[in-house]
């Protein structure tokens, strides 16, 4: 799994999207209207299911991870870290302050998994 590709694609992915994947007052991974989270974007068609909405993004079955390819716990941990600072900045923010809130905590992921954040700039406009 290549963690940097990752990271790039779920900014990219959430940049043109314009925004979290949230409605009724919560995040989803894939919403009603198609909006999808930062886990949401990358979970194949074929893997997704309705009843991963009801789990937190530690408790999803491993044929999730599977499908990302994600073998290692270290791995694994990362794309919850993801979709964790997904969630808490789309509760913080309320809308507006998504993108902020959501560049503070990737660049503390960035960090911790030694991960250049060359499209951050993106966010912070």
């Amino acid at each position: 799994m290549d963690k940097q590709a990752i990271l790039d694609r779920v900014i990219a992915f959430l940049h043109a999207q314009g925004g979290p994947g949230r409605q009724h007052n919560g995040c989803f991974y894939r919403t009603d209207d198609g909006r999808r989270s930062a886990l949401g974007c990358l979970i194949p068609d074929a893997v997704y299911t309705d009843d991963l909405e009801d789990r937190d993004p530690a408790d999803l079955p491993r044929r999730v991870f599977d499908a990302l390819d994600a073998e290692s716990d270290d791995e694994i941990a990362f794309l919850v870290a993801l979709e964790t600072a997904h969630d808490n900045a789309a509760k913080r923010s309320g809308g507006a302050e998504f993108w902020p809130l959501w560049a503070d905590a990737l660049e503390g992921i960035a960090r911790e998994h030694s991960l250049t954040l060359s499209a951050i700039g993106t966010l912070r406009s």
